[in-house]
């Protein structure tokens, strides 16, 4: 368990520092890396050790605030949009840019998909020692959640932190219904449901 932990300590600070200092150009990822890291550490805090009452879910609200950003990472592969993908006769090009662009996302997607997954089965672990709660209820509603935060956060634009700094802004998103957003919604909460699946059954993932 805490091998598991650190190994994802240490990538977070190696990506940080290799964003920071190498790979400028990227360095809108360190934010976005930043928000999907934050719930994993959240987690841990609550479920390595039985927490005050009060606490835990203060906390365990503020991971789920937070949990999003860690599924909303793959949507930034569509930066790669500003490049040049195909030639004219719709061969990929060989561009070392654009190759180098798609290991740093994949990576940084990757990372943010397993850290996700790993904290919300800490989470899930942690609510069910205090409650009788059932798995089967609970991952759909977190993940409806998160799918809904994901829109947020690509079509409105809101981070996390704008609940606490422009919390009119975000009420008005969230009255602006459309039939998009349901779309989208049912659409990554299959895809979030489907990587949650395979990372809480896969053998190696159990623990």
């Amino acid at each position: 368990m805490n091998k598991l932990i650190w190994s994802c300590r240490i990538f977070y600070l190696g990506a940080m520092l290799l964003l920071f200092f190498v790979l400028d150009y990227y360095h809108f990822l360190i934010l976005n890396i930043t928000l999907a890291y934050i719930p994993f550490e959240i987690a841990v805090f609550l479920h390595n050790k039985k927490r005050p009452a009060i606490l835990f879910w203060i906390l365990a609200v503020a991971w789920l605030v937070f949990f999003p950003n860690a599924f909303y990472l793959v949507t930034d592969f569509f930066h790669l949009k500003q490049f040049k993908i195909y030639d004219y006769n719709g061969i990929l090009q060989k561009d070392s840019l654009l190759w180098q662009s798609f290991t740093v996302m994949a990576g940084t997607v990757f990372f943010g998909l397993f850290v996700g997954n790993v904290s919300l089965r800490f989470i899930l672990d942690a609510i069910k020692e205090r409650t009788n709660w059932r798995e089967a209820i609970l991952v759909p509603i977190i993940l409806l959640l998160s799918s809904y935060g994901i829109y947020l956060g690509r079509f409105d634009r809101l981070h996390t932190v704008h609940i606490l700094t422009e919390p009119g802004t975000v009420i008005r998103s969230i009255l602006d219904v459309s039939s998009f957003q349901f779309e989208f919604i049912i659409y990554f909460f299959i895809l979030q449901l489907m990587l949650y699946l395979m990372f809480r059954y896969f053998p190696s993932s159990r623990h």
